[in-house]
């Protein structure tokens, strides 16, 4: 069973090292309702091209376990080479993703995300660069109820 979200219009991504706490909700157990990072750490905005990003979550059911695979999938300009090539040199990352609802979910939260596959588009100065992040989780995104204040407050828009 697998299912895919489009319409995201913001990907914000931290070194999973970096990201110290997560309070959840009491009530649901599953609703994200705080985030801590490292002192002086702070996710990363990535400027994708437009209708590019996409989350995709796959249940796998082994004779020994099951797991949701996550791909977050996007494409960058050239112009934004220097954030998105960090994203090929790190380890693993969470991700932030706001959909075009105005909702936030965290993505890679247990197992972190890496990036799995990279494509050059194009030898031109201005193409774009594919990147899929996958992991495998112990279940979907979860939804971050966090006001977006807050949530914008720890991610570098520079």
């Amino acid at each position: 069973m697998a299912f895919t979200i489009g319409g995201i219009n913001q990907v914000a991504l931290l070194e999973k090292s970096k990201l110290t706490g997560i309070t959840y909700d009491a009530t649901n157990k599953l609703d994200i309702t705080g985030l801590t990072v490292a002192s002086g750490a702070t996710f990363q905005d990535i400027v994708f091209v437009k209708g590019s990003a996409t989350l995709e979550q796959e249940q796998v059911k082994t004779a020994t376990s099951h797991y949701i695979t996550q791909k977050l999938k996007f494409s960058v300009l050239t112009e934004d080479n220097a954030t998105s090539q960090a994203v090929l040199l790190g380890r693993e990352y969470v991700a932030l993703v706001r959909k075009n609802s105005g909702k936030w979910v965290l993505v890679g939260k247990d197992n972190g995300l890496a990036c799995s596959v990279y494509t050059n588009n194009s030898t031109a100065d201005d193409a774009s660069r594919t990147y899929e992040m996958t992991a495998d989780n112990l279940g979907d995104a979860s939804n971050v109820t966090m006001t977006d204040a807050a949530i914008l407050a720890l991610i570098n828009k520079g």
